[in-house]
C-alpha cells in the first residue's frame, strides 16, 4: 500500500486518514476526489471550521450570564471531536473544552447555590401570599411567585427535587382550596337568591290580602329580613332589589294616587300630588349627610356664596373620586356610588364651572366601574385568566379594551351623525339623544384612558 504523509495524517489507496492522537487510533476520514491538493485543503478547512465553532462557543459562554445553559452543548461538541472528519491538531481543542467544562461546572455550582437561596425565599414568600384573606389579592401574589419560580434555575441537586415538590404541593393545595371556596360561595349565593325569590313570591301571594290585619306588618317584616339575607352577586342583587321595591310599593300605594305612581313614605309620587320626592325618597332625612337638592326648592336661586360653597364641596368629592377610580376594587366602586348620591344632593355651582366639574366627576366614576367591568370580562372570556402572570393579563385586557373601543367609537359616530342630521334639518332638539351622545363620549374617553394606562403598565412590568 503506497502511503503519502500529509499534515496531521496520510493518504493511502486514494483514501484520507487522520493520524492517531491521544487515545484515538488512525481513522479514515474521506477519499481523494479531483486532486490530492484540493482534498487535503478541504479537510484542513473543515478543521478550521471546527476551531471557529469552538471559538464562538467560548465567546458565548464568556459573555453569557446564564453560563450553565451551555454545558450540554459543550459536552456534545467535546464528544463529537473524536469522530470529526478534519485534518488538524485535536489535542489543544480537547484541552480547551475540558477547561471550559470545569469552569462551567464551577459556575453551575455557584448558580445552584444562589438558586437554592432564591427558591427557599420564594417558598417563604409563597407562604405569605397563601396567608392573604382576600382570594383575588392572594391569587395575584401566588401567580407572581410562580412566574419567578419558573424563571429560576435548578437548586442544588440534593434539595432541588424536595423544593420543587414542596412548591408544587402548596400551589395545588391553594388552587384546590380556592375552587372549593368559590363553589361554596356560589352555593351560598344560590341559597340566598332562592330565599329572596321566596320573599318575592310571598309578597305576590299577600297582594289579595292587602286589607287584612297583619298583612302590612308582614310586608315590613319581609323588608327587614331582606336586609339580612347576606351578600349577593351584583347583577342578581340589582334585579332582586328592583323586584322587591316594585312589589312592596304596591302595599303602600294610596287608593287615590294617580295611576303609575306611589304616594307613600319612600314611594314614587305623581306631579299632581305633594312635592316630588328628591333623591332621598319621600322627603325623608337626607342620606350620606347630603343636603337636599335645590330642585326641591322651586323658584329659589342660590346665592353666590351658596354656589361657591357647593363648588368647594364638589371639588372635594372629585379629589376623593380620583383616588377611588384608580383602585379598581368592588369596594371602591361602592364608595364611588355613595359619592354620586352625595353629589346629587349638593346642588348648583357657578354656571361657568358646572359643565367642567360634572364631566370630570362622571368620567372618574365611569373609570372606576370600567376597571371592574374589564377585569370581570377578562375572567369570563378566558377561564385560565387568573393563572396568567401580570404581563399576560395586561396584554389580554389591552386586546379586549381595543375591541370594545372600536365598537364604542362606532356608536359615538352614529350618535354624532344623528345629532348633525337634526341640526341640519332644524328639527326640535332631542335631549335624550344628546344625553346618549354625552354618555357614549364618556365611554370612549374612559376606555382610551384605561388603554393608555395599560400600555404604560406593560412597559413597566
Amino acid at each position: 500500500m503506497e502511503r503519502r504523509d500529509i499534515p496531521f495524517g496520510y493518504i493511502a489507496d486514494e483514501k484520507v486518514y487522520l493520524s492517531a492522537y491521544m487515545e484515538f487510533s488512525d481513522r479514515q476520514i474521506g477519499e481523494v476526489k479531483e486532486s490530492e491538493e484540493k482534498t487535503i485543503q478541504y479537510f484542513l478547512d473543515r478543521f478550521q471550521h471546527l476551531v471557529q465553532k469552538i471559538d464562538e462557543l467560548e465567546k458565548a459562554i464568556n459573555e453569557s450570564e446564564n453560563k450553565g445553559s451551555y454545558l450540554m452543548k459543550l459536552l456534545h461538541m467535546k464528544e463529537s471531536l473524536g469522530n470529526y472528519d478534519g485534518l488538524g491538531d485535536y489535542h489543544p481543542l480537547f484541552e480547551r473544552l475540558t477547561v471550559l467544562e470545569e469552569d462551567l461546572n464551577v459556575a453551575i455550582a455557584k448558580n445552584r447555590e444562589r438558586n437554592s437561596e432564591i427558591k427557599t425565599a420564594l417558598l417563604e414568600e409563597l407562604d405569605q401570599a397563601l396567608a392573604e384573606s382576600d382570594w383575588r389579592e392572594a391569587t395575584d401574589k401566588v401567580l407572581d411567585v410562580k412566574d419567578r419560580w419558573i424563571k429560576t434555575g435548578n437548586a442544588k441537586k440534593e434539595i432541588n427535587a424536595e423544593l420543587d415538590l414542596s412548591f408544587q404541593t402548596k400551589l395545588t393545595d391553594f388552587f384546590d382550596r380556592k375552587q372549593v371556596y368559590f363553589e361554596d360561595r356560589r352555593k351560598a349565593f344560590d341559597v340566598r337568591i332562592q330565599k329572596c325569590e321566596d320573599y318575592i313570591n310571598e309578597l305576590k301571594s299577600l297582594k289579595p290580602k292587602k286589607a287584612e290585619p297583619g298583612t302590612i306588618d308582614r310586608v315590613r317584616e319581609i323588608q327587614r329580613e331582606w336586609r339580612n339575607v347576606g351578600e349577593l352577586p351584583a347583577r342578581e342583587k340589582r334585579r332582586l332589589d328592583k323586584d322587591l321595591r316594585y312589589h312592596t310599593n304596591y302595599f303602600f300605594r294610596r287608593p287615590d294616587a294617580p295611576s303609575g305612581s306611589f304616594q307613600s313614605r319612600g314611594g314614587f309620587q305623581g306631579r299632581s300630588g305633594p312635592p316630588a320626592r328628591t333623591m332621598y325618597g319621600g322627603g325623608g332625612r337626607p342620606q350620606d349627610g347630603a343636603r337636599p337638592a335645590y330642585s326641591a326648592r322651586p323658584n329659589v336661586m342660590p346665592s353666590p356664596e351658596e354656589l361657591e360653597s357647593n363648588l368647594v364641596r364638589k371639588v372635594a368629592l372629585i379629589q376623593e373620586a380620583e383616588t377611588l377610580a384608580d383602585l379598581g376594587t368592588r369596594e371602591s366602586v361602592d364608595e364611588l356610588r355613595k359619592l354620586q348620591q352625595i353629589w346629587k344632593g349638593i346642588g348648583m355651582v357657578p354656571k361657568e364651572r358646572a359643565k367642567e366639574v360634572t364631566e370630570h366627576f362622571l368620567i372618574l366614576c365611569d373609570r372606576g366601574q370600567e376597571r371592574i367591568f374589564l377585569e370581570n370580562l377578562a375572567a369570563n372570556k378566558d377561564p385560565e385568566y387568573t393563572k396568567k402572570n401580570n404581563r399576560e393579563k395586561t396584554r389580554f385586557k389591552m386586546k379586549l379594551i381595543r375591541d370594545l373601543l372600536v365598537r364604542d367609537e362606532q356608536d359615538l359616530q352614529t350618535y354624532q351623525e344623528n345629532l348633525d342630521r337634526l341640526n341640519a334639518t332644524k328639527q326640535a332638539f332631542d335631549k335624550m339623544l344628546h344625553n346618549k351622545y354625552l354618555n357614549q363620549k364618556r365611554k370612549v374617553i374612559v376606555k382610551r384612558q384605561l388603554l393608555q394606562e395599560l400600555k404604560v403598565s406593560l412597559d413597566q412590568i
